[in-house]
């Protein structure tokens, strides 16, 4: 958890700026404002790298095919 706050800069000088909300009621005997808590949120995986393109057949020759065609018209 972390506080949400804004930091600002201005002419060398340095300031925080709390954000604040509405106390609880139980508690508002304290103080009638309470610092903004915020959740941290958890990093993000880092992504899994994309796998290798598989390589492209080898074009078929046109030796090899003009056996393929003569044997299925033998058929």
């Amino acid at each position: 958890m972390a506080i949400q706050a804004l930091l600002a800069e201005r002419d060398g000088e340095q300031r925080v700026y709390v954000v604040t909300e509405e106390t609880p009621s139980e508690y508002h005997w304290i103080h009638d404002r309470w610092p903004k808590l915020r959740r941290l949120s958890e990093p993000e995986p880092e992504p899994e790298p994309e796998p290798e393109p598989e390589p492209e057949p080898e074009p078929l020759s046109n030796t090899l095919i003009s056996i393929i065609s003569a044997y299925l018209t033998s058929l």
